[in-house]
């Protein structure tokens, strides 16, 4: 028997993860690597620990028992400007940026790479012009951010993220409030500027059609444990939906892709 050429190296490792919330475990000793270069979508029902698992992986979120390491050092080791070379974090509900222009948004991305005091470079600003531009939202870089709709508004704080140059983006439903063209367009653009840059991604999404459309792979939690993980062919059958969701799932292949949809019975 011949050995096995090894796989990426993991970005994320988590062992023996519990992360309570008023004294209730809303995940429950979670063990799992998260390969480098991989778009992963976490998925399940209202409750079932995603937006939570995000939170964790970002550092913001603290835990009960087990730990978290991010290339191989413990989240809460790397000082503030190296985990933010790192890592980026897009929560559900961005903060409001009030009185700032979507050039000045875009370029605070930069600042773990020049820090408070030092110069804003020409690369950094070469960089910013790149976010604006693969991102669509160049044309109002002068414009006020709170004066953009939801879903330019969503472009924006991507391009921050992009700006921001790091190995992983964590997204927690990067999608929601938007129509539904600007939820593909959004899920389309962060799928091919991670595989361009070669970044990880680990998202929250509510529609797993959409999660299999643009991720590697799917990994389902209830209850704070993952009931399923794999490719979204592997997820999107009936037996393993039913199982997610706990609801009768059908299957059929889109008529153009011929990919599993999903739906419910």
């Amino acid at each position: 028997m011949t050995d096995q050429p090894p796989g990426p190296p993991a970005l994320y490792d988590l062992d023996g993860v519990t992360i309570a919330v008023d004294g209730r475990p809303v995940i429950d000793g979670l063990t799992l690597s998260l390969e480098a270069g991989k778009v992963c979508a976490l998925v399940g029902p209202n409750g079932s620990g995603k937006s939570t698992l995000i939170r964790a992986l970002a550092g913001q979120q603290p835990l009960a028992a087990g730990r978290i390491l991010l290339q191989g050092q413990p989240v809460g080791a790397h000082d503030a400007r190296g985990f933010a070379r790192l890592v980026a974090y897009m929560p559900q509900f961005t903060p409001a940026a009030e009185g700032m222009t979507v050039a000045e948004l875009v370029a605070l991305g930069r600042f773990a790479w020049h820090g408070a005091l030092g110069r804003f470079s020409a690369a950094d600003g070469e960089k910013v012009a790149a976010a604006l531009r693969v991102t669509g939202v160049a044309q109002f870089r002068d414009r006020m951010v709170e004066a953009l709709s939801g879903g330019e508004r969503q472009r924006v704080w991507l391009a921050m993220m992009l700006a921001q140059d790091t190995r992983a983006l964590l997204l927690d439903e990067p999608t929601s409030a938007l129509d539904i063209a600007h939820q593909a367009g959004m899920l389309a653009l962060i799928r091919d500027q991670a595989r361009a840059r070669g970044q990880t991604v680990v998202m929250v999404l509510h529609d797993v059609n959409m999660a299999a459309r643009v991720a590697d792979e799917i990994l389902a939690l209830a209850a704070g444990r993952i009931v399923a993980r794999g490719r979204p062919d592997e997820i999107l059958t009936p037996g393993v939906l039913g199982r997610i969701y706990g609801l009768p799932m059908g299957i059929f292949p889109h008529p153009d892709t011929g990919l599993p949809v999903a739906y419910v019975r």
